[in-house]
């Protein structure tokens, strides 16, 4: 058994403030050992019983510490209001016809209005994305595109699939498990034997190392044929660690100096937490990363709206007052650290949702465009 150290009294106010601070942000000792660096066990004895482990540096847990404290006693409670109107803007909104036949809209704007590329509003940052996940399936490489939802991810992916794997070089695999937290390795072993020759195995049951040896000869044979492959996984933030961990052994196949497959990782912010792991840092190490924050950039919200709007054949600029465009980005941001940094992020589809919202409620109102005073009822 490892020996333990016993807290200081310094530490131990410390470590009252961190377990208070832990109730009231309902942060689980999981969760707060990846930020630590320590095992659950060890943050149980840390936490609970005031013990440091021993071959640990106490000074560098007690800074993290601090950090982590000080961040937390940062954030500002929110009213009942701004409360309210988040879980709301969460939830997807539809116009209503009265709302669409108001405003002069073909159709509504926000749902199901992707038919092609030229449905794809122009954000710059989707441009760099989508280049991030090209050069990852051209080259081999290994990404993840993490996003809260609705910031284009999936999109992003289908144009990708629409464009690189129709009738070129690339093949891509998706595992289609709809239940990413039951992923297990040779669910993945199984897509890419079906995708690569589309049919099952075949016969009798065969074992995990059976299955690998007949995958590795299908990507043998890829590259044989010059054809790249790419596996994809999307909601990659439910997947167990162990699933995670074993991409690290399918992106090490090699044959001569060319990998036999790239790897596509599309997950929301908690995916950030969950790489994070100390135990999944041989598989961390060898993935990149491009984090989509959104319409941060100034004027992206109202342009945005404007794009939209007029692909539905509405005008943007007779519906809303140039004030709600600055309303609507104000709830719709919110900040997540990443890396040490705080990140302002807009998300799409929290500003579709909350303009629906606002635009449906200035109908019920009986006003003919959604001003501040709408808004605010």
């Amino acid at each position: 058994m490892t020996v333990m150290g016993n807290a200081t009294g310094a530490e131990l106010k410390r470590l009252k403030r961190l377990k208070a601070a832990m109730g009231k942000w309902k942060m689980g000792l999981s969760k707060l050992g990846r930020e630590l660096g320590l095992c659950k066990t060890a943050m149980y004895k840390l936490v609970t019983l005031s013990h440091y482990p021993i071959r640990c540096d106490r000074n560098e847990i007690n800074s993290r510490i601090d950090q982590i404290l000080r961040g937390w006693e940062k954030k500002k409670k929110k009213t009942w209001r701004e409360t309210t109107l988040f879980q709301g803007v969460e939830s997807m909104e539809h116009l209503t016809h009265e709302a669409k036949g108001n405003f002069g809209l073909n159709c509504d704007p926000f749902v199901n209005e992707i038919h092609g590329r030229e449905d794809l509003y122009p954000l710059p940052e989707s441009e760099r994305a989508y280049k991030f996940l090209e050069h990852i399936a051209l080259y081999q490489g290994f990404g993840a595109l993490i996003g809260e939802v609705g910031s284009g991810k999936t999109l992003l992916l289908r144009r990708l699939v629409d464009e690189q794997g129709d009738g070129g070089k690339m093949r891509f695999v998706q595992a289609q498990i709809t239940n990413k937290k039951g992923i297990r390795y040779y669910h993945v072993l199984d897509a890419l034997f079906y995708d690569l020759t589309g049919r099952s195995y075949g016969g009798g049951g065969r074992s995990m190392e059976q299955k690998a040896r007949l995958v590795r000869e299908l990507l043998d044979q890829a590259i044989r044929e010059d054809q790249r492959v790419c596996l994809i996984i999307d909601d990659a933030q439910q997947m167990p660690l162990d699933t995670l961990r074993s991409l690290k052994q399918l992106y090490d196949y090699v044959m001569g100096f060319r990998r036999q497959l790239g790897i596509i990782l599309l997950g929301q912010l908690e995916l950030i937490n969950l790489m994070s792991d100390v135990r999944l840092r041989e598989t961390t190490q060898r993935c990149a990363y491009f984090f989509m924050k959104g319409l941060v950039t100034p004027g992206a919200v109202e342009k945005y709206l404007e794009f939209k709007i007029k692909k539905a054949g509405g005008d943007a600029g007779k519906i809303f007052d140039r004030d709600v465009f600055k309303l609507i980005e104000k709830h719709c941001s919110f900040t997540f650290k990443y890396e040490g940094k705080d990140f302002r992020l807009i998300p799409q589809l929290r500003v579709q949702n909350l303009a629906a919202r606002w635009m449906n409620r200035a109908v019920e109102l009986g006003e003919g465009r959604v001003t501040r005073e709408v808004c605010e009822v």
